[in-house]
């Protein structure tokens, strides 16, 4: 099972990042820029890879237990890819709608 300090840590990170896209980088009501729209797509895709080199670390290392847990253990390969795999199906399901 995942350590509650996990789940915290997770939830933290998430509302520090709303925290600064909506205080710092949105903080004027404006029409965007394509170049500037660009800039904040390409930024928040490279922070969730870069997360998702967390979670391939977190797990093949089993910082805080991760990857241990009896129902479904699996090493950082495999966590990665379906971190990766869901990523994917997010943003795929988040593009149809505004097609």
């Amino acid at each position: 099972m995942i350590a509650p300090i996990v789940w915290i840590g997770f939830i933290v990170l998430v509302m520090l990042l709303m925290a600064i896209d909506l205080g710092v980088f949105n903080k004027k009501a404006h029409i965007q820029t394509y170049k500037e729209a660009l800039y904040s797509t390409l930024g928040w895709i490279i922070l969730a890879l870069g997360f998702n080199v967390f979670i391939y670390f977190a797990y093949e290392n089993q910082w805080l237990g991760l990857g241990t847990y009896i129902h479904e253990p699996m090493g950082g390969r495999e966590a990665a890819l379906k971190y990766l795999t869901g990523f994917c199906w997010k943003n795929r399901s988040a593009l149809t709608i505004f097609l």
